[in-house]
């Protein structure tokens, strides 16, 4: 990371629900700051009662790049996918400028987010919670995520840097759930809670979860009797408020997070950008309601059905039709359509991955002109 300087001043970033640590230089480039972001609530409502949230379920974590030129571009909120630490978003394997730099070099302010699920936040006791964490597998994500049809044996035009897999893998985080969290009986309990549980079907934290991810379809439950979704949503909308109006880039597993947080409270999103998500929504009346005014951008790469992530795309190929009927702005790019092949589900750290970063930052260009 480069030269780092508080975003705000400690008091004013308690009194926010952020909190700066962990802050060093290093040259004088783009400024980073390391963030806590804590959500303000101490309970939530869920199907059956309320829990209290311990730190556990109340701390994210965010790296703010602050663009060494001012401008008056929008902030970028960067939420990586399911059991994925910042990493995918800050570095590439292979030492090559990350989507981060890219962005903020742009005149973009960049926050690229850690939900509460990434066991790796500071001041957590995660041992003394309960929390129980995983890991990615090393042999499914090679071809879940499009390296190659089987580890080690990599695509012939595959954009990652599969000489440096090893360090994708190294920067793996604990992820896991919140079932330690004990539910108490509420008769004020609401329906509205219910319905919750039923618009936010993931777990950032089980192994089924995984499972159902590598086969391309949709995760099960929630991570803790169906309230570790708000868990991150609470959490993603807290850093949303503070930064203000922002887009919001979305990828993988996040999408669900990101989709629902709109949902409940879409006032700061100028724009969204799904990185081959989970989630998209596919039913008019919640485009229209809570999306159509929103631009749009999805984003895929190849091998799409070697994958098993057909049905995914075409939840986004179907959310883009819904938003241009209902008269709002939105369009993919297709990587394999424009005849750029092998990009994977980390485009973000492909060998091209300063191309595709160009062309959003064109597409965002074109949608505040």
């Amino acid at each position: 990371m480069k030269k780092t300087v508080a975003l705000f001043s400690a008091a004013v970033l308690l009194g926010l629900g952020l909190a700066q640590s962990g802050c060093s230089s290093n040259n004088n480039e783009s400024k980073v700051t390391k963030i806590s972001v804590i959500t303000p609530k101490d309970s939530l409502k869920v199907p059956n009662g309320i829990i209290e949230l311990p730190l556990a379920a109340k701390s994210g974590t965010a790296y703010f790049y602050e663009p060494a030129r001012k401008t008056e571009k929008t902030p970028i909120i960067m939420v990586p996918g399911m059991g994925l630490s910042a990493y995918i978003f800050t570095d590439t394997p292979d030492e090559r400028k990350a989507w981060a730099d890219i962005f903020s070099e742009n005149g973009h302010p960049v926050y690229v987010y850690e939900d509460p699920s990434i066991m790796v936040h500071e001041g957590v006791d995660y041992e003394k919670t309960g929390m129980k964490g995983r890991k990615w597998n090393t042999t499914r994500t090679w071809s879940t995520w499009g390296m190659g049809p089987e580890y080690p044996k990599p695509y012939e035009e595959v954009k990652y840097p599969v000489q440096q897999f090893d360090s994708l893998v190294a920067s793996f985080p604990d992820y896991g759930n919140f079932g330690f969290i004990e539910v108490k009986k509420d008769s004020m309990a609401t329906s509205g809670a219910s319905k919750l549980a039923k618009n936010a079907k993931q777990s950032e934290g089980h192994t089924d979860n995984q499972q159902a991810e590598a086969r391309g379809g949709r995760r099960r439950g929630g991570g803790g009797g169906g309230f570790g979704a708000q868990i991150q949503v609470e959490n993603l909308l807290t850093l949303m408020d503070q930064v203000g109006d922002c887009i919001l880039m979305v990828h993988s597993a996040s999408g669900s997070t990101g989709f629902e947080a709109i949902r409940q409270n879409g006032d700061n999103a100028e724009a969204l950008i799904v990185l081959e998500p989970v989630g998209s929504p596919v039913k008019e009346g919640d485009v229209k309601k809570h999306f159509a005014d929103i631009p749009f951008l999805g984003v895929y790469g190849d091998n799409i059905d070697n994958r098993r992530q057909g049905r995914r795309k075409q939840a986004v190929e179907e959310t883009i039709r819904l938003i241009k009927e209902n008269g709002g702005s939105a369009e993919m790019i297709d990587l394999p359509a424009m005849s750029i092949y092998g990009n994977t589900h980390l485009m973000m750290q492909d060998t091209n991955n300063a191309e595709i970063a160009g062309m959003i930052m064109q597409w965002i260009e074109n949608q505040q002109k």
